[in-house]
């Protein structure tokens, strides 16, 4: 539950409803928020886990059936340590993604965000990232910008 939340930035709800059918080689096929469906691609280890399970839902309950979305967040919460939850770790893929280069349009495509504006919620600033882009923009600016003009020599009488 935790590696399908965390490396694919699934709901709990979603990581709740993934049925080995639903992977398609790297790709899943999540069955989302309001029935909307999309596909994610999945990182070659989760795929061979994926793979290896027996046919049917990843976390069964009972034989035609799957935990509830609220079971499944509770059982994440108790395996992961001090603030982590399911949907905090959504928000680590969305960050993790950001920093791997991915922009906003497909941040919110893998999310399953209608819009751009809920993701930037998400995406967690890297406060070092910003720091040192400061820092080397202040190098830049050092060398291209011209010094200031001397003052104006004035005449005196």
């Amino acid at each position: 539950m935790i590696m399908v939340a965390a490396f694919l930035g699934l709901r709990r709800a979603e990581v709740s409803r993934v049925h080995t059918q639903d992977l398609d080689g790297l790709t899943l096929f999540v069955h989302g928020k309001g029935g909307v469906k999309r596909t994610v691609p999945v990182p070659r280890s989760l795929a061979v886990l994926i793979a290896g399970r027996p046919p049917g839902y990843l976390f069964p309950s009972g034989e035609h059936s799957h935990l509830t979305p609220g079971y499944v967040g509770k059982l994440m919460s108790r395996a992961i340590p001090g603030r982590w939850t399911a949907h905090t770790l959504r928000h680590a893929a969305a960050t993790a993604w950001a920093e791997a280069g991915l922009d906003m349009d497909e941040l919110a495509e893998l999310l399953g965000h209608r819009s751009t504006e809920t993701t930037r919620g998400y995406k967690q600033i890297n406060r070092v990232k910003v720091a040192n882009g400061v820092e080397r923009a202040s190098r830049r600016l050092t060398t291209s910008v011209p010094p200031p003009a001397p003052p104006p020599v004035v005449a005196t009488g």
